[in-house]
Order: structure tokens, then C-alpha cells, then sequence
């Protein structure tokens, strides 16, 4: 495979990956190998062209473990996406396949409503085996209506230097932080939702408490 289609492919897997995560709580290799060709399907056709085995569903599965690799070994094609899923292993049927979970947002209740949900509640303190809150995609999906999908700290566009494939993709930041809430709150799309672009967020998050957007802007102005 050209080293432009790595790159095409592994945006592709991520927001596969992305989509599943913001309406439930994990994603496994299979899942992913079967949407990928379900939406592009001309795209793993082509790829599989250059393949032994020409089965779309042994291609598409190989793409996904070729993903992981790229995770696992922290390559250069997924500097983006490092520390934003946790990779675990699961037994799936009969055999034990890797899973995808977001570092970023934790289990959502099964019957939350599409719909609609008032007032929009998040937080909800759980005691599983470790504290997990609820993240509300109603929540996040409000924000970006709201705000749009650039990045507010520093304005990068996905789909402007991805196209297509990085169309509606941003992450959204919680300014006050999921792990300082002990109960449920209600929480403001526009006041307590931000979207950041992957960078942006990773940076905000490198120090104790997080750095405030005003500051991370400071330090983005400061060396460029």
C-alpha cells in the first residue's frame, strides 16, 4: 500500500472508531473491519488488488490489526490518535479480538435517548471497578452545533486539510474536568463543552489541573 493511502486508511479506521465511541462504549476489530466495507467498499476493493487473498473481510481485518500495530508501536502515521483509545483484548465468540475504548469518555447507558433528554445530565458517578462517568453525545453533538467544528484554541479544520474523510471530526474538551464531579450535573453544551482539535487536547491535559484555553493560547502565540 503507498504510504498516501496508509495515511487515507488509518483516518478512515480512526473515525470509524471515533463515530462508534460517541454513542456507545466500545468498538472490536470485527465491527470496524465490516464498516469498512460497508462505507468504502470501492476503497478495500482496490486495496485488495494488491492482496493474496482477495476476500474483502480478510482485507479489511488486516487493515484493522495493521491499525493497532500502528498504535501499539506509537508510529509516526498515528501521532494524532496516541492516548485516545484504550486497547483491550476480549473474547468475541470463540476468539479473543482487540477492542477499542475512548481514554476520553467512559460507558453510556444503553436506553439514552436520541431524541431528546432534559435537562442534559453528565457525570453520574459510578463504582464499577474504578470510578466511570457518563459522557451525553446529545451534549457534545449541541456543542459543536453551537461552536462548530474547528479548533477553538488553534482554529485547525479537519476537513479543510483532510477533506472528506475529516469531515465533522473534533474532539470535545470538558472545561471542567469529568474527574472532579461526584454527582450529577447539568451540563451546558455551549459553557461547559469546547471542541479541540486532538493536539489541543492532548496539551491542555499534559499538566495537573489542565491548562485553561487562555493559556494554551498564550503558549501557541508565544512560539509561532
Amino acid at each position: 500500500m503507498p504510504a498516501f493511502k496508509k495515511t487515507e486508511i488509518f483516518i478512515i479506521i480512526g473515525q470509524i472508531i471515533d463515530d462508534a465511541l460517541l454513542i456507545q462504549d466500545s468498538i472490536h476489530r470485527d465491527q470496524i473491519a465490516t464498516q469498512l466495507i460497508e462505507k468504502f467498499t470501492d476503497l478495500i476493493k482496490n486495496i485488495a488488488t494488491s492482496y493474496k487473498n482477495h476476500d474483502l473481510i480478510n482485507v479489511s481485518g488486516n487493515l484493522v490489526d495493521w491499525f493497532s500495530a500502528e498504535l501499539t508501536k506509537k508510529s509516526v502515521i498515528s501521532k494524532d490518535w496516541q492516548n485516545k483509545y484504550k486497547q483491550e483484548r476480549e473474547k468475541v465468540g470463540k476468539r479473543e479480538i482487540t477492542v477499542y475504548k475512548s481514554i476520553y469518555s467512559f460507558p453510556l447507558e444503553e436506553n439514552i435517548s436520541t431524541q431528546k433528554m432534559s435537562p442534559l445530565l453528565e457525570g453520574n458517578l459510578k463504582t464499577i471497578i474504578v470510578n466511570a462517568f457518563e459522557r451525553n453525545p446529545i451534549a457534545r453533538k449541541q456543542c459543536l452545533e453551537f461552536y462548530g467544528t474547528s479548533c477553538l484554541c488553534c482554529g485547525f479544520d479537519f476537513y479543510k486539510t483532510y477533506g472528506v474523510i475529516g469531515q465533522n471530526y473534533i474532539h470535545v474538551h470538558h472545561i471542567i474536568p469529568i474527574s472532579k464531579i461526584r454527582k450529577n450535573y447539568q451540563v451546558d453544551p455551549i459553557k461547559d463543552l469546547i471542541p479541540l482539535c486532538a493536539n489541543c487536547h492532548a496539551m491542555i491535559h499534559r499538566t495537573t489541573p489542565a491548562l485553561s484555553i487562555d493559556k494554551l493560547k498564550e503558549i501557541i502565540k508565544q512560539y509561532h
